[in-house]
């Protein structure tokens, strides 16, 4: 078979996406043969080529995808370019082609003969939310990261945020707790080196793009936010002086700039950190949205007699005005983000932003439960704030109570908006089979238009294959379309990435998450009987399939999570029996289990994350402990 594919335009990203077309093509047919045309514009009147790029969809930042093809020949469009991406890899699904998790072990790419009929699609479509995005979080290499940027566009996300000004905290934590002897330790350089290389990626994909978030008073001191680290340097006296007061002092808040918030009601310490933003902002135009985020510490605002005047959320208001004139002053349209979050929650009494088409809401609910939903927490009336005490406030854990303070804000702003969310950073771990944070997670993206807000910044770490990617996948599945259904996306998974044992271990997972849920004093028990049980059949699976293929890395990431739940349910079982010490030792094997699997499943299982979320909250190891763990 031969197969003709106009490209339209000279993009980078529009040729990024006839490669694509074509490599998957060759890879589903082994024997068809491509010829790659150039053209300058969609021409109705050659029948027999399917072209690829912007045709006659009007242009917008908002995604539209549009597939009309006939007996072979059409086109593959969008409303922008990132679209026309989108559209190859929706094409390509409509040829069977799944990519059930980020980095080359997850493509589940069909062989066979292609003919014509195949090509016969008729697909006008706008996905149900316009931010579809990941965060970047976790333990990496410059591979894991690599990944998840390639995998965005192919399950219909758009949007990627590289936090800080230098996500070097990233990359750190995999290259110190995994390289015994420093060979392959990252500097501060090399993790700007492969920030920039990764921009480069984000670029060729079109992908809209967001950078910082915390870290605005390092530029104060000569220096770039790179993660929560203690500060080691020199504040000098000016930058001091503009530090929050509290008990008296105004000086570094227990050793961390991240953590230090300023003394937001003085126009000097405000216009400081407008011009570090506007700084950046010249400096980095190809960056969609800039984040501006205070402090990443609460209970630490400044108790000066004018700060107290207002709620900070009052003089964040006031920065963000103030922020919007002095990048119109300079010409530039830079979006920008601003977060509630801590404090921030509670909304501003006395000032309004002035623009609202400049900025974009952003509501971090950092800690609301995962035991419920979006949705099954809402109520017509609507739960009470808790009045604002200044450092002395208490985060609700409801999820109600967060949505109270998101519809304060709405009061007063209704711009664009999206969730900060967190359900593949920590609660993930914290469930034994993935399958319930999954079931959440896609019932909350399915009803963020009930909240008024239009998408969702997953922060997450991004290697979650283990015991499956079925969270994230069931996550991008929900904000492409609010009307999936979880059990058809899930039966779906799992008979990909399991083939004829998809429905045992979708099972299997869904128990595993009922035990450990259920709060009876034997789940743990129990847990351990149902890998057990399980075991003889993921074992055969793992040892008969190919080594390194997507079916055979299903399997392996299925293993080693067995493996280590079931040390994990010991582990927790001898804990609340009061023996902290057999506790330890578990984990101790865990971490020794870990180490020797990894190389294996690094793609897909964050040990550093893992281990320091759900072993350090669980058994309540210290620091030191988990980190040196090891027998």
């Amino acid at each position: 078979m031969r197969i003709v594919i106009g490209r339209i335009g000279a993009s980078d990203t529009v040729k990024f996406a006839v490669s694509e077309l074509s490599r998957y093509l060759k890879r589903i047919d082994k024997n068809i043969v491509i010829d790659e045309r150039t053209y300058d514009e969609y021409d109705t009147n050659k029948k027999k080529v399917i072209f690829v790029g912007m045709g006659d969809v009007p242009p917008s930042d908002i995604d539209r995808i549009v597939m009309k093809i006939n007996d072979g020949g059409g086109i593959i469009t969008g409303s922008n370019e990132r679209s026309v991406l989108i559209a190859v890899y929706k094409t390509l699904e409509a040829l069977g082609c799944r990519w059930v998790r980020p980095s080359i072990d997850g493509e589940f790419i069909p062989e066979r003969t292609l003919s014509y009929a195949d090509f016969n699609i008729d697909t006008d479509y706008t996905p149900s939310y316009r931010h579809r995005g990941v965060c970047i979080e976790g333990a990496n290499k410059y591979e894991n990261i690599y990944d998840m940027i390639d995998w965005l566009p192919k399950v219909g996300m758009n949007e990627y945020f590289m936090q800080f000004h230098v996500p070097y905290t990233f990359f750190d934590r995999w290259y110190k707790y995994h390289t015994a002897d420093g060979s392959e330790y990252v500097t501060k350089d090399d993790a700007i080196h492969m920030t920039r290389r990764l921009d480069e990626e984000i670029k060729l994909r079109g992908l809209t793009y967001h950078k910082v978030g915390h870290g605005w008073t390092y530029p104060l001191v000569g220096d770039l936010g790179a993660g929560w680290y203690k500060f080691e340097g020199e504040v000098p006296e000016k930058t001091k002086a503009l530090f929050a007061e509290i008990g008296g002092k105004r000086e570094l808040w227990k050793g961390s700039l991240f953590d230090t918030n300023l003394c937001y009601s003085d126009p000097a310490a405000r216009r400081a950190l407008v011009d570090v933003i506007v700084d950046y902002c010249k400096k980095n135009p190809a960056v969609d949205l800039i984040h501006f985020w205070l402090a990443d510490a609460s209970n630490n605002q400044c108790e000066c007699e004018e700060c107290q005047k207002m709620l900070p959320s009052d003089y964040y208001v006031m920065m963000l005005n103030e922020l919007d004139e002095a990048l119109t002053r300079e010409g530039i349209d830079t979006r920008i983000v601003f977060l509630l979050y801590l404090e921030l929650l509670w909304a501003p009494e006395r000032e309004k932003i002035k623009n609202p088409d400049r900025f974009t809401l952003m509501f971090a609910p950092i800690t609301r439960s995962y035991t419920e939903t979006y949705v099954e927490s809402m109520t017509d009336k609507g739960a009470p704030i808790d009045k604002f005490v200044r450092n002395n406030i208490v985060l609700p854990r409801e999820v109600d109570k967060n949505i109270a303070f998101l519809r304060r804000w709405q009061q007063n702003f209704d711009g664009d908006s999206f969730v900060f969310d967190y359900h593949v950073m920590w609660e993930y771990a914290l469930d034994a089979g993935s399958y319930r944070i999954a079931k959440v997670l896609h019932d909350d993206m399915k009803n963020l238009d009930k909240l008024g807000l239009d998408g969702m910044m997953s922060c997450q770490v991004q290697r979650v294959s283990a015991p499956t990617c079925l969270p994230t996948y069931s996550m991008a599945r929900a904000l492409w379309d609010k009307n999936s259904d979880f059990e058809n996306v899930s039966r779906e998974y799992f008979s990909i990435s399991f083939d004829r044992d998809g429905e045992k271990v979708e099972g299997y997972l869904k128990k595993l998450s009922e035990l450990k849920d259920s709060g009876a004093p034997d789940r743990y028990d129990l847990i351990i009987g149902e890998i057990e049980r399980m075991l003889p059949l993921i074992r055969t699976n793992y040892t008969e399939s190919e080594k390194g293929t997507p079916y055979n890395l299903s399997w392996a990431y299925l293993l080693r999570h067995a493996e280590i739940w079931r040390m994990i349910a010991r582990g927790l079982m001898l804990k609340e029996q009061g023996d902290d010490a057999g506790a330890k030792k578990e984990y101790y094997k865990i971490c020794d289990y870990i180490r020797q699997v990894e190389d294996e499943v690094q793609r897909g299982l964050d040990s550093f994350e893992y281990i320091r979320v759900l072993l350090t909250q669980k058994l309540h190891l210290s620091e030191y402990e988990r980190d040196n763990g090891s027998t």
